[in-house]
């Protein structure tokens, strides 16, 4: 601004100078100048007011932007220390509230523990009630049970009371009746034999004669005991010889003279089976309340003389009450499994076998084993025996080794005639004919306990039909467990005798029923090409066996047995349990599992007959058929 009046102001100097010859316009022009100046002075103090004024208002502005500034920075700092002193505000806070909840958690563990101190203590509380409960409940339950067991025997005492004096009552009553009926029943049988004799006497004495009836001369006891009355289709009895009877069927027979005065129409009958061959060769067989026979004598079904095949297995009765012979070829019958419980028949079958065998039309050659030596022990002089009967189980597999032998003699033989696979074929072709070989073991079942026997045996029946050697086993106790399946599945024919359990029915024949049989000599049999048929089984006596077979005797000795290191290793144990001094009862039960038979004769023989072991041993009779 100042430069600027001072430029004016030159710039007038000049201008006067300049002008000066002419001073009124000098002083126009200063005037002009002057106002210009003022002007420009007035301006420039217009100016400089304003410029003064922007500056005032650019201080001022920037002293408002230094004081906002200012007033920001301290509202920024007055916030971050809010903030700060919020933080720390909530800091504080979150510590007192982590004091409190730490606290309060704390109180909870203490309220948790006690409740569950006070859960517990409840708790054994309840159990100890609960036991005390139960103390009490068992108290009362046994005071309940020795109640009732007190109650139960004044029952039973009461009943036994009672029970006592109505068998009294009864026996009283029963002893009547009986007397009453076994009167009636003797009169009844005793009426139509003293009505025979009575008949007898008169035809004796001729009608003309008085007739002069005494006690001893109706009676007749020698008469009446010994022989029999035979009244079928006579009109009077008359006497059979004593010669064609024995006594077992003389007092089978006494039911038939029984019967015939019971006859219908004056007709005198008998109740035998159709069927059958009768008259007094002692080959009739009778039954009282049924058509089933109890007792099948062996020459009553024989149809000619015995034959390998045509073997007599016994009678069955059909549905229409005919009886039937049961017949079978042996060379079919291949091989044959017979189990019953002692005393029951299977025994006495097995002998009937025999004989016929031994007797038979055809050659046959008899191998017997019978470890009790009770069975087989009348063919003890049959000349078609092979060897002695073993008793023992080492000439038992002394046998049955020698028998594997012919077995491979066979096979040779065989060789020679291409084609031939049975011993009929071969006997056809060969010059030579080859004699059938069947071997009865009783007790068979006593033999698979020893795994070298039932190896010998196995072989045997898995080999030998082919060549003409045949097995009947005979055995009380079938097992399945101790039977091995490739000896099952050869057993063709499976004749059950009773059984003690249904169990044990079903070990041979599949099914029960063996357990019901309730007649010795009574069997189911399973026969090849025919269904389950129940029969009696045929029966011959001891007596019979020894007359008929007598003279001859085994074809040769029993062969030497291959020892076994089994056997060698049980002999030794056996004697060595004879040393610690156990009986031989004993022994049997700790190396065989059982004690008798077949395990009591081989620890006889491993002790030797000079053993100091000593014991009593109690057998049971020998049931002979007569």
């Amino acid at each position: 601004m100042a430069m600027t009046c001072a430029v004016l102001l030159l710039v007038g100097c000049a201008t006067q100078a300049a002008t000066r010859p002419a001073s009124g316009e000098l002083h126009a022009q200063a005037d002009a100048i002057e106002r210009q100046a003022q002007a420009v002075a007035a301006q420039e103090t217009t100016e400089a007011v304003a410029t003064r004024a922007a500056q005032d208002a650019i201080a001022r502005a920037t002293t408002d932007a230094i004081n906002a500034q200012a007033l920001a920075t301290r509202q920024v700092m007055d916030a971050a220390a809010t903030q700060q002193a919020m933080d720390s505000l909530a800091t504080q806070r979150a510590q007192d509230l982590g004091a409190t909840a730490t606290a309060q958690a704390v109180e909870a563990t203490r309220a948790a523990m006690d409740t569950e101190a006070t859960a517990t203590a409840v708790s054994a509380t309840s159990t100890m009630r609960a036991a005390i409960a139960a103390v009490e409940s068992t108290a009362q339950a046994a005071q309940a049970v020795a109640l009732e067991a007190t109650a139960q025997t004044v029952r039973r005492e009461t009943e036994r009371a009672e029970a006592t004096q109505a068998l009294s009552t009864f026996a009283g009553w029963a002893l009547l009746a009986g007397g009453i009926l076994a009167a009636a029943v003797v009169t009844w049988y005793l009426l139509p034999v003293v009505k025979a004799r009575l008949q007898v006497i008169r035809r004796k004495q001729g009608e003309v004669e008085p007739m002069v009836v005494t006690l001893e001369r109706i009676i007749m006891p020698s008469r009446l005991l010994s022989p029999l009355l035979n009244v079928e289709q006579e009109s009077a009895p008359q006497l059979a010889p004593w010669a064609l009877q024995d006594r077992a069927s003389a007092r089978a027979q006494l039911v038939d003279v029984v019967a015939a005065g019971r006859g219908r129409g004056g007709q005198r009958v008998t109740r035998r089976p159709t069927g059958l061959p009768s008259g007094n060769g002692g080959g009739q067989w009778q039954e009282v309340d049924a058509q089933w026979p109890t007792r099948v004598p062996l020459r009553g079904i024989l149809d000619g003389p015995p034959s390998v095949h045509r073997l007599a297995l016994g009678v069955t009765v059909g549905d229409d009450g005919r009886a039937e012979v049961v017949r079978a070829d042996m060379g079919k019958l291949v091989h044959v499994a017979v189990g019953g419980s002692s005393g029951w028949g299977k025994s006495v079958f097995l002998r009937a076998l025999g004989f016929q065998l031994a007797q038979s039309s055809e050659p046959v050659d008899l191998v017997l084993v019978d470890l009790e030596g009770a069975t087989f022990a009348p063919f003890a002089a049959c000349s078609r025996l092979l060897y002695p009967m073993a008793d023992n189980e080492r000439d038992a597999l002394a046998i049955f080794q020698d028998l594997l032998g012919e077995v491979d003699r066979r096979k040779a033989f065989f060789a020679q005639y291409p084609g031939v696979d049975s011993l009929r074929a071969y006997n056809t072709r060969a010059s030579e004919p080859l004699a059938p070989v069947v071997a009865l073991v009783d007790e068979a079942t006593a033999l698979f306990s020893d795994k070298t026997m039932e190896d010998a045996i196995r072989t045997l029946v898995l080999r030998a039909r082919k060549y003409g050697l045949w097995c009947i086993l005979g055995g009380q106790d079938w097992k399945a467990s101790s039977l091995d399946t490739a000896i099952r599945n050869q057993l063709a024919t499976r004749i059950q005798f009773r059984a003690m359990s249904a169990s044990q029915s079903r070990v041979l024949l599949q099914r029960s029923g063996a357990e019901s049989l309730d007649v010795a000599g009574r069997a189911l049999a399973i026969l090849p090409g025919r269904e389950m048929v129940k029969l009696q089984a045929p029966m011959v006596s001891y007596q019979t066996i020894l007359e008929a077979l007598a003279g001859g005797g085994p074809q040769q000795a029993t062969p030497a047995v291959e020892v076994d290191a089994d056997i060698d290793a049980r002999d030794e144990r056996i004697r060595a349990l004879a040393a610690e001094g156990l009986s031989k009862r004993q022994i049997a039960l700790e190396v065989f599992g059982y004690a008798g038979g077949a395990a009591y004769t081989a620890v006889t023989e491993a002790l030797g007959s000079g053993t100091t072991t000593t014991e009593t041993v109690i057998q049971g009779p020998v049931a002979v058929a007569v």
